[in-house]
């Protein structure tokens, strides 16, 4: 990623817009399709993107019905013709300042989510696993299932595992 930046800023490709806010972005968007001359529309413009049909008049249409988002991002900038790039704004840096609080580095976790499965845990949603199966059961399947249930308990107490 740092290599396409790299990449981007050698070229020093021109600049068709500049935005802050998604309602900038959305504009920028429209004049982009207009300098491209494509029917937003456009059943086959939908198609070449791989949206589904009407979909892209849902997004840059008038009175839009969908927001772009994580799926539609990609497809949506590739008809376009553009592509994204990230720079700090010392405009905002300068109106935020120091009112933001420091991040407290002892308290972030790395990506890695560590769980330990207890014996007392794993009990505990046995039970709610159990009753939730149980609902399904017949009184005749249910009793049936104690029955066996309960031998086996009787089983392991007397140091009997069969």
């Amino acid at each position: 990623m740092a290599q396409q930046l790299a990449e981007a800023t050698e070229a020093q490709q021109s600049v068709i817009a500049s935005f802050s806010d998604y309602g900038g972005m959305l504009e920028a968007m429209r004049m982009r399709a207009k300098e491209r001359a494509f029917a937003v529309g456009s059943e086959d413009t939908a198609d070449v993107a791989g949206l589904p049909r009407g979909y892209i008049q849902w997004l840059l249409g008038p009175n839009p019905r969908r927001r772009v988002g994580m799926f539609s991002l990609g497809p949506l900038l590739t008809i376009l013709g553009v592509k994204l790039v990230m720079v700090e704004d010392p405009e905002a840096i300068a109106l935020v300042g120091d009112r933001l609080p420091k991040r407290n580095e002892s308290s972030v976790r790395s990506g890695a989510v560590h769980v330990e499965l207890t014996r007392r845990f794993l009990k505990k949603i046995g039970k709610k696993g159990g009753a939730n199966s149980r609902k399904n059961l017949t009184p005749r399947q249910a009793s049936e299932l104690g029955r066996r249930a309960a031998i086996a308990r009787w089983q392991t107490t007397r140091g009997r595992v069969t």
